[in-house]
């Protein structure tokens, strides 16, 4: 049943994008009527130019690794956001990432996307469910969101999807899509009516209702004493309408953790 917000749909989506996967902060990371927001900066790709034992990593063997990555990755034409992981695919399954990978994820997309812009926040940026964090964007249209400390569920990033498509390094069109191919600007009326109500949850009025719907299950906690507190997890669609505006995962629904 639909229930109605004391924050506007706007609000709630833009904090969703911007990472926080619970809504109830009444600011925006970046958003300009916050005081605060994320800093832009050039920094190295990953997280740290050192390895663990101190030494720095040969560039050539650096450079190697990244144009086999590319020629592995020459045909792509989908990356598909699954619950728990990336699936890069063109005629056949060339490469999955896991989200508890993220070096690995952000080192293939930007092989494949080119250098990302690079954001930063700190612990409760612009809303105090905001995590502290690096956000790697691709065209304005992926986003992965880089956290610094691993979060429960287990995953090491978040994913929001903002657009149908981005290009590739080499400017051909890279579709983006969810679950059996939903994507950015598809109406899913019809997904939306026949889910069951534990896996969507509206704003608005029930009128004029925009939606979150889990469209596949994922990041459960088994013999976690708080998974009701949790919700119905995975990745979900953003709506306005029945128009989807943004793909995400994790992003709950029905969840009544604090953030």
């Amino acid at each position: 049943m639909a229930r109605r917000l004391f924050i506007t749909t706007l609000a709630a989506v833009a904090l969703l994008v911007s990472g926080c996967t619970a809504v109830g902060a009444v600011a925006v990371p970046g958003d300009p009527g916050s005081a605060a927001g994320p800093r832009s900066e050039s920094r190295p790709i990953g997280r740290s130019a050192v390895a663990d034992d101190g030494t720095v990593p040969d560039a050539s063997a650096s450079a190697r690794a990244t144009a086999r990555e590319r020629r592995l990755l020459r045909g792509t034409d989908t990356i598909q956001l699954d619950a728990e992981q990336l699936a890069l695919t063109g005629p056949d399954l060339l490469r999955t990432r896991s989200m508890r990978d993220t070096d690995g994820t952000i080192a293939t997309l930007t092989a494949l996307l080119g250098r990302p812009k690079v954001t930063q926040t700190v612990v409760g940026d612009g809303a105090h469910c905001v995590p502290a964090s690096t956000s790697y964007t691709w065209g304005g249209a992926l986003r992965i969101i880089d956290l610094a400390t691993t979060a429960a569920a287990g995953n090491g990033y978040d994913v929001r999807i903002l657009a149908a498509s981005v290009r590739s390094r080499s400017g051909s069109t890279i579709h983006l899509q969810g679950p059996d191919g939903v994507s950015v600007g598809d109406d899913i009326a019809d997904r939306v009516g026949a889910a069951p109500d534990t896996d969507k949850e509206s704003y608005g009025s029930d009128g004029d209702a925009d939606w979150q719907i889990v469209l596949e299950r994922g990041w459960s906690r088994a013999g976690d004493g708080d998974r009701t507190r949790d919700g119905v997890n995975g990745v979900s669609a953003i709506t306005s309408g029945t128009t989807v505006t943004v793909l995400g995962s994790p992003m709950p629904v029905h969840s009544s953790a604090d953030c």
